[in-house]
């Protein structure tokens, strides 16, 4: 694949993330640091955020630089994870992703029926339930080796599993506290410690395709698992933000919902660092279960993909 070609499809995947023009300052701020913290030979990512910013760059500009079956397919797959990062598209991102088709002379919604079609293994589901009287460390470890499992994986799908797997997370911890959230509140809670739930997507995606290893929704994963140089990287972070985001959720419940969200920050960043070490600690079991995982994405649907993972119900 071309540098013009990567670089085409991060202006498809910004494009997309702008798609819902109702998303607030928090998640365009996330946006924006993911555009300018990328360092990739070759590909100016936050050239090309300030081009879609300026309309520079438009949907179809984007689209005609991409030439190949496999740049079209994986513009399609990255623009539609950044869509559904939270839950099912509005209707302005469902706009989005048809005008998208249109533009790549594509025809996803056949593919997506064909794969509908297919016999599906079991839903992606945590590795232990939040049971309410065990421990929290072991419910906190299960998820960030999930998530960091997920981000190893080269299917655009695993990094839109990433987050309703940390929803369920937080969802699960709430519940252990007696509180019952709905997904706006989930989302929320973590937008408040400046956890895009786009952004986070977008990054995924983006490193995988920036590394060379992304595979799409049924590639293969078996010689590519834990062979990942930018991913192996990408997956401590992704551990580290989810066990993060696990225990400053349980104290954050625990007070009643009182800690003050500069409070709640602090703790945040600080157990991000320390949760990086104990990443690395974890190394080989994140890509055994990456592994395990790589199995379930063989012609999957995302909808498949992400059964049982998504906390409540969308709010209205």
């Amino acid at each position: 694949m071309t540098s013009q070609e990567k670089e085409a499809i991060l202006s498809v995947a910004l494009l997309a993330a702008f798609a819902d023009l109702s998303k607030d300052e928090s998640e365009h701020a996330a946006i924006r640091r993911v555009a300018e913290g990328f360092q990739m030979d070759a590909v100016d990512l936050a050239s090309a955020y300030q081009k879609v910013l300026g309309k520079e760059t438009t949907l179809a500009s984007a689209s005609a630089a991409l030439t190949s079956g496999e740049a079209k397919s994986l513009a399609y797959e990255i623009a539609r994870c950044v869509c559904e990062a939270s839950g099912p598209a509005i209707p302005a991102e469902q706009a989005f992703l048809k005008d998208l088709t249109a533009a790549l002379a594509i025809l996803p919604a056949e593919e997506a029926a064909a794969v509908e079609n297919a016999e599906a293994p079991a839903p992606l589901v945590p590795l232990v339930p939040a049971d309410p009287g065990s421990d929290l460390e072991p419910i906190l470890l299960n998820y960030a080796i999930l998530t960091a499992a997920l981000e190893l994986l080269p299917q655009t799908a695993g990094s839109l599993a990433i987050v309703p797997a940390q929803m369920k997370m937080v969802y699960d911890i709430g519940k252990r506290h007696g509180i019952e959230l709905d997904r706006r509140a989930v989302k929320d809670f973590g937008a408040a410690l400046g956890i895009g739930a786009v952004a986070q997507v977008l990054e995924g995606g983006l490193r995988k395709l920036l590394s060379g290893v992304l595979g799409g929704l049924a590639g293969k994963t078996g010689e590519n698992v834990g062979g990942l140089t930018g991913g192996v990287a990408g997956g401590t972070l992704t551990f580290a933000t989810t066990y993060a985001l696990g225990a400053v959720a349980d104290r954050y419940y625990a007070s009643g919902r009182k800690m003050e969200l500069a409070m709640l920050k602090e703790e945040f960043a600080k157990l991000v660092e320390t949760a990086k070490t104990k990443g690395t600690e974890y190394s080989t079991g994140i890509t055994a279960k990456a592994r395990e995982l790589s199995e379930k994405f063989q012609g999957m649907d995302i909808s498949k993909i992400l059964g049982g993972l998504l906390p409540g119900k969308p709010a209205a």
